[in-house]
């Protein structure tokens, strides 16, 4: 590794291997997509597409399959009785079943209706 200053991300994306990574980017993107209405707002969904954007970089040198039926069993699940609004489900599903151009999308669509509804 260079020696330089890392901050934690760099770091992260420097050591992990690439299917990790991309394990790490999308626990990132919920993290940020479930969290956006109390925590940041718009700033959450900035970090959701920063990540989606980093996913897709890595995913494009290497098919890392995060859907199976197992997470699928697994997401519907966890998804019953929450108040997830049909944004935030479609998000999640989208990125398990790796469909990373439509993840990038939907939180561009919702950071600019987030910027109109919050003027």
């Amino acid at each position: 590794m260079k020696n330089k200053d890392y901050n934690s991300p760099d770091f992260i994306a420097d050591v992990l291997k690439p299917a990790a990574l991309c394990g790490y980017y999308a626990a990132n993107i919920i993290k940020y997509v479930k969290r956006h209405k109390t925590i940041d707002g718009l700033e959450d969904l900035k970090k959701a597409f920063h990540y989606a954007a980093k996913l897709a970089e890595v995913n494009a040198n290497v098919i890392v399959p995060i859907w199976n039926q197992n997470t699928k069993t697994a997401f519907k699940k966890a998804m019953e009785g929450t108040n997830e609004t049909d944004m935030e489900y479609k998000i999640i599903e989208n990125l398990l079943e790796s469909k990373y151009t439509e993840v990038t999308r939907m939180l561009l669509g919702t950071m600019l209706d987030y910027n109109v509804d919050n003027k």
